[in-house]
């Protein structure tokens, strides 16, 4: 699960994979991931969440073609 930040993760009671991103995969879990926070990316990205953005590709994209 991604969170806003490190002291998010921690409150949740979830586990960081800051200091390796192989704990993502072997553990301990619950392990959550903070987001990276690079403005011109979050401009883009516009406050959608990223499965909300890529559905609005998927409706616009023809079959097939979607990236």
């Amino acid at each position: 699960m991604y969170f806003p930040d490190e002291q998010s993760i921690a409150a949740a009671g979830w586990h960081s994979q800051e200091e390796s991103d192989l704990l993502a995969a072997l553990g301990p879990t619950p392990v959550g991931i903070p987001a990276n926070n690079i403005a011109h990316f979050k401009a883009r990205q516009a406050g959608r969440r990223w499965s909300r953005w890529q559905a609005g590709v998927d409706a616009i994209a023809p079959a097939g073609t979607e990236s």
